[in-house]
């Protein structure tokens, strides 16, 4: 049996030590004794919780209908679809293979044949990119280049990727 102290004692195994027996023993300087069995207290197990009244009953229940059958389904359909668009994102924050490199300077060359402009960035993105030791007089500077990358490869792509592709990605006018 393991002895625990309760409370401040002398020593051990003086006043203030306790036994603890097994799972759901006594704890405490009652030796075999419970807090209730020394304190007097009785528990009851009849509810003390008076019951709800019927008119406020029914307004809770008709709350809980309503968030299940009209709220419900549209959460459901907002959380599946942020759902996706957290795995679209997570997959997409990989690098580009070597084939899809290839792959997007072909879209690329299909978008400077046709003379489909780039997208450009927020100016929050230029400010971000210039902090980032972007040069200023940089053709790509205003360019948005992840869409382009994600629609053809998959892939967020990243700016090693940017500048393996820089000198197709220069051609495409904005």
């Amino acid at each position: 049996m393991a002895r625990v102290a309760v409370h401040g004692g002398v020593g051990r195994g003086g006043p203030g030590w306790g036994v603890v027996r097994g799972v759901g023993g006594v704890l405490g300087p009652w030796p075999g004794r419970s807090a209730d069995e020394v304190t007097g207290y009785v528990r009851s197990d009849e509810n003390q919780v008076p019951p709800v009244p019927d008119t406020l009953l029914r307004l809770l229940l008709a709350n809980c209908l309503y968030l299940l059958e009209t709220i419900g389904p549209l959460l459901a359909a907002e959380a599946t679809a942020a759902r996706a668009a957290d795995q679209h994102e997570a997959a997409s924050r990989r690098s580009l293979l070597v084939t899809e490199v290839d792959g997007l300077r072909e879209v690329i060359e299909r978008r400077r044949e046709t003379g489909l402009p780039a997208a450009r960035v927020a100016e929050a993105t230029v400010t971000q990119r210039l902090k980032r030791g972007w040069d200023r007089g940089d053709p790509l500077l205003h360019m948005s280049w992840h869409p382009l990358v994600v629609q053809a490869a998959g892939a967020m792509g990243h700016r090693r990727d940017l500048e393996t592709l820089r000198p197709e990605l220069g051609t495409v006018g904005e």
